[in-house]
């Protein structure tokens, strides 16, 4: 058998045999986000399974969202009633638009990246998904860059799901609040990502300092935050 298999080898070539491992590993990943978002759909708070399977079929671990932020996201667009916005798409974005099969709600996505946004839209429409992806490219406020949108274009949300944009954006995910608070309901929730670094930490201190919120935070392998509007 190793003789067989060692014969085969020298009869393809490198570069096909890197296209060939390459496109199974492809396959194994669309299979798994297939299997995932099939199994969140019947049950839309999902599971540990379910979770791993959305992780390693999105194939992006370095940045992808972890399970205990996953479940949050998929638990609070439940029990939030109307549109979600969510900053920066990815993993979350599948899930949102697979729980919004089950409540209505309209998800609207601000992406700042093309070829993520390129990536998402690929995606939501082989699941049959569907999701608002606006492409929003940063731009300069006066203290920070956020997406460049306008407001109007923005449905009043009493949820957001924010993971964007990059941690190495001028001011973070601090402009959030400041350039839609007009877009957000009263006692709006905010899933923060990442809540455990110092960029976020001052994020959530600038807010309180702006606004009477409240937040808390959750998770313990990646922390984020649940945070309150008044």
């Amino acid at each position: 058998m190793r003789a067989a298999a060692t014969r085969l080898k020298r009869l393809v070539p490198l570069p096909a045999r890197a296209y060939l491992r390459r496109r199974e590993h492809e396959l194994r990943c669309r299979r798994a986000l297939r299997r995932g978002l099939r199994n969140l759909a019947k049950r839309p708070r999902g599971s540990d399974e379910i979770w791993q399977d959305l992780i390693d079929g999105w194939d992006n671990k370095r940045w992808s969202a972890s399970p205990e932020y996953l479940d949050a996201v998929a638990a609070a667009a439940l029990v939030e009633g109307g549109p979600i916005l969510e900053c920066g798409s990815g993993l979350s974005t599948l899930v949102l638009a697979t729980t919004a099969r089950r409540t209505g709600s309209e998800i609207w996505t601000l992406e700042h990246d093309l070829p993520s946004l390129r990536r998402i839209e690929a995606c939501l429409h082989r699941f049959g998904l569907r999701a608002n992806v606006l492409w929003t490219p940063l731009r300069a406020f006066e203290e920070f860059d956020w997406y460049d949108v306008d407001p109007a274009r923005v449905p009043i949300v009493a949820l957001v799901v924010c993971d964007g944009p990059p941690q190495a954006t001028r001011g973070g995910r601090v402009g959030l609040v400041p350039a839609l608070q007009d877009r957000l309901a009263p006692n709006a929730c905010i899933l923060l990502d990442d809540a455990a670094r110092p960029n976020e930490r001052e994020v959530l201190a600038r807010w309180a300092s702006d606004t009477r919120l409240r937040y808390e935070f959750r998770g313990e392998a990646r922390q984020f935050a649940v945070v309150r509007l008044p």
